[in-house]
């Protein structure tokens, strides 16, 4: 396994994330190396944990984002969260 993304549902809701985080990064790959962790969100969370999820192990981070404009953010993800949230979550993790 060189690879491991965490999706699904939204990602950033699992309890105790950060230390199945932690736990994926201490398995290696045949070669020695650890693996490439990634997650796929919809960003509502990200500000509040992107740095706990990077100390965890967490190297990569899709967001999905289908608007800048709010209201065709939150009518086409059917949200009831502003996409500032999400933009505040990608400045996070770019941080």
């Amino acid at each position: 396994m060189r690879k491991t993304r965490l999706t699904g549902g939204e990602t950033l809701l699992r309890k105790n994330l950060e230390a199945l985080e932690a736990q994926l990064a201490q398995l290696r790959t045949v070669d020695g190396l650890a693996p490439d962790l990634t997650l796929t969100t919809n960003g509502s969370l990200l500000a509040r944990k992107a740095k706990a999820l990077k100390d965890a192990g967490l190297k990569r981070v899709t967001v999905s984002l289908d608007g800048l404009d709010d209201a065709v953010f939150r009518r086409m993800d059917d949200v009831d969260f502003p996409v500032a949230d999400v933009l505040a979550g990608i400045e996070a993790a770019h941080a």
